[in-house]
């Protein structure tokens, strides 16, 4: 019923960088919050913003929990330090990575899911 809150480590080198094992609600409608933005447009039509670089940003934010290794002495675990993250740190590529896939933008967690028929028995169908 609940998000189990053990934290994940994930290690580059000697650098680690730890993160929630899963979303829990009120992160993930952060997060969703900054991928997208509406707004009234002409002829009172919304209009819908999709904010990539915004959501990836939030879900580094919203699922560090803290870091380690000799590339962060002295560096707190915040949100502006994290913000300050090298996109192209292979690190930072992992956590970004690891955090997507436990954390599927569909909520599936894996391309296909079951489905049980009326007679009980489980059938593969493809996700969309």
């Amino acid at each position: 019923m609940f998000v189990n809150q053990k934290p994940v480590p994930i290690t580059v080198g000697p650098n680690t960088i730890t993160v929630k094992p899963k979303m829990d609600l009120i992160t993930r409608s952060a997060c969703l919050d900054a991928l997208a933005a509406i707004s009234e447009g002409s002829k009172g039509k919304s209009n819908i913003a999709m904010h990539l670089g915004a959501y990836q940003t939030a879900l580094m934010q919203q699922n560090i929990v803290g870091w380690s290794g000799p590339a962060f002495v002295g560096i707190e675990c915040t949100l502006e330090h994290i913000g300050k993250l090298d996109p192209d740190e292979p690190l930072v590529v992992a956590v970004l990575e690891e955090i997507g896939r436990r954390n599927p933008l569909g909520g599936e967690t894996t391309a296909e899911k079951k489905e049980l028929t009326n007679a009980g028995e489980p059938v593969l169908t493809e996700s969309a």
